[in-house]
């Protein structure tokens, strides 16, 4: 029995767990993951090559959505944003002395901060799209840096009052420091589990691949991340909360200002 397509392929900008890479296809829209997703048919393996599977379909329920934009910083923004960190970071991180930050600032009070985040909104209103299925006007209600040393870490956290949050990449951090997300806590995972090998629907936690300096991810706020032990240089990101100007559950509407 001949081979049917491999678990995930087809889909748009999918992220995988640290175990497999991740699949990437040419397709423009964000829109497509959940349907291309949701097709994805079960790999073969010789060892099931008696089972009749190609009309059989793993169906990934509930996906997370993840964006990673390459290149969105030029060079000349990287090399400008490096020196504004390292010149203005000025608080430590309450867990450890090898983490500093800059206070947290209103892009719309900063001329800098402001062009920047007007270039982002357009991914933000597509992000948003998949969130909420609807477009929606978004706003990045504060934006900080990060400057992490040689050896240190930060602890696994998420971003309270905000929707969707994101982070620009202005050094490639070394293999052991790049950014690790875990799978959300919904109460129904097993309570014994077989932990080799790990796949695509059995692993928590998931580390972004191939990240580089200049690049640009987005996550929904809610989503659990931190940074594992650096064991290489200083490490500089600029991270960033955004909200909707509004959502409407059942015509009960929430309006959001900053």
């Amino acid at each position: 029995m001949g081979a049917g397509p491999s678990l995930g392929q087809g889909c748009d900008r999918v992220v995988n767990t640290p175990y497999l890479p991740a699949v990437k296809t040419d397709s423009p829209a964000i829109h497509d993951y959940a349907s291309a997703c949701d097709n994805a048919f079960y790999p073969f393996n010789p060892k099931f090559e008696s089972i009749e599977v190609m009309a059989s379909q793993l169906i990934g329920l509930f996906p997370t959505p993840f964006v990673k934009v390459d290149g969105f910083l030029t060079p000349e923004e990287i090399a400008g944003m490096a020196q504004r960190a390292r010149a203005m970071v000025d608080r430590q991180n309450s867990a450890t002395d090898l983490l500093s930050h800059t206070e947290l600032v209103d892009p719309a009070s900063d001329a800098y901060w402001r062009a920047l985040t007007e270039r982002v909104n357009p991914h933000l209103v597509r992000f948003g799209d998949v969130l909420f299925a609807r477009e929606l006007k978004w706003t990045v209600k504060e934006i900080w840096m990060n400057l992490l040393k040689a050896g240190g870490s930060q602890f696994m956290h998420t971003h309270a009052n905000s929707f969707a949050s994101g982070i620009f990449y202005i050094t490639t951090p070394a293999p052991s420091a790049a950014t690790v997300f875990r799978k959300p806590s919904t109460g129904g995972e097993f309570i014994f589990r077989n932990d080799v090998p790990l796949g695509h629907y059995s692993a928590d936690t998931w580390q972004v691949p191939d990240i580089k300096a200049g690049d640009l991810v987005l996550y929904p706020s809610y989503l659990m991340h931190g940074v594992p032990p650096n064991d290489g240089p200083e490490r500089i990101t600029v991270a960033f909360n955004a909200i909707p100007d509004e959502l409407d559950s059942l015509g009960y509407k929430i309006r959001f200002g900053v």
